[in-house]
């Protein structure tokens, strides 16, 4: 059925909220729910029409990080776009890149959404395989920076706001503005698990 929902859309992409292994979850992490999927996911994914996926979420590690190098390598072999992962921050914040009638688009996925605990080994940075963190936004500012230089269009894709919470929390607002400021087109994202508001701030679509 999620094949028919994108039905018509030429550029498709969903949250994937879980590490996926080849072997079971090999370093389960210290948090109340942990999500492991095997590789068959990047099969249904893509079967199911789905362009391409963010990782970039509070369940991206939770196999820790052998299973991101797992998450990774099954990614490449299967050849399924994976966004907001990455063995480095490098390619955490790497932009998916598309041409739809002759639109440019570039899509960087990032989260502010990880476990207090969980913050030190779950950030990509320059040593250190991850998640891309707007919990600091000054990498990914600096992504949406370099990408609105080559690009038509610009979306983030965000893990963010409050679980069952349909206002903003005080920390969406802001990064909104900053991304919209550094070249945004659109913003957009989840993790609440409920819908919140949409509208325009300035010239860029925020939802």
């Amino acid at each position: 059925t999620v094949s028919q929902l994108f039905m018509g859309a030429q550029l498709r992409m969903v949250n994937l909220e879980t590490a996926v292994t080849s072997s079971g979850c090999p370093q389960p992490q210290s948090k109340p729910y942990i999500f492991d999927a095997p590789a068959t996911a990047m099969t249904a994914l893509s079967s199911a029409g789905i362009t391409l996926a963010t990782q970039a979420n509070d369940h991206g590690l939770d196999c820790g990080q052998e299973g991101l190098t797992q998450n990774l390598a099954i990614a490449t072999a299967a050849k399924y776009p994976i966004i907001g992962i990455g063995s480095n921050a490098t390619q955490a914040f790497m932009p998916f890149l598309a041409k739809v009638n002759g639109q440019r688009i570039a899509i960087i996925a990032a989260t502010q959404v990880i476990a207090p605990n969980l913050v030190a080994t779950w950030v990509a940075t320059s040593a250190q395989g991850g998640v891309a963190s707007a919990i600091d936004p000054t990498q990914l500012v600096t992504a949406v920076q370099n990408a609105r230089r080559s690009v038509d269009t610009v979306v983030v894709y965000l893990h963010w706001g409050t679980e069952t919470q349909t206002c903003p929390n005080p920390q969406q607002e802001p990064l909104a503005q900053q991304l919209v400021n550094a070249g945004a087109d659109i913003v957009v994202g989840t993790n609440a698990h409920v819908l919140l508001g949409a509208g325009y701030l300035g010239s860029a679509y925020v939802d």
